[in-house]
């Protein structure tokens, strides 16, 4: 069995290369990727790749994302920030032309919130 890796934005997606299928392992995890990460339909996963010139059907595109989309699902999920338990609230006083405005801004450990 032959292994091989494919490594999109840096994180390891598919292991292992697919047997029997007639588009190549980058194909197939672009197509799978984009519609699990931008919540595309499959009709615009299709569209995108005929746009790039790889003529794929629809239904191919839904049989991948069954196939092999619980791993990319996780694999997205994974990387997405989420919020701590703990939140800190940084207040500041600013003086315009005389009047007193406050700006707060709530942030997280991981990340931070616009202000507001």
């Amino acid at each position: 069995m032959r292994y091989t890796a494919l490594y999109l934005s840096g994180e390891k997606m598919l292991e292992q290369k697919p047997k029997r299928y007639r588009y190549p392992l980058e194909i197939i995890s672009i197509a799978v990727w984009s519609y699990h990460r931008f919540n595309d339909s499959y009709r615009d996963v299709s569209e995108r790749l005929l746009y790039r010139g790889i003529e794929v059907s629809y239904e191919t595109v839904r049989q991948w994302c069954i196939k092999f989309g619980p791993h990319f699902k996780d694999v997205i999920k994974k990387r997405e920030p989420r919020p701590s338990d703990k939140w800190h609230l940084d207040e500041q006083q600013l003086r315009i032309n005389g009047e007193i405005y406050y700006l707060l801004m709530l942030r997280t450990v991981n990340f931070k919130l616009p202000y507001f």
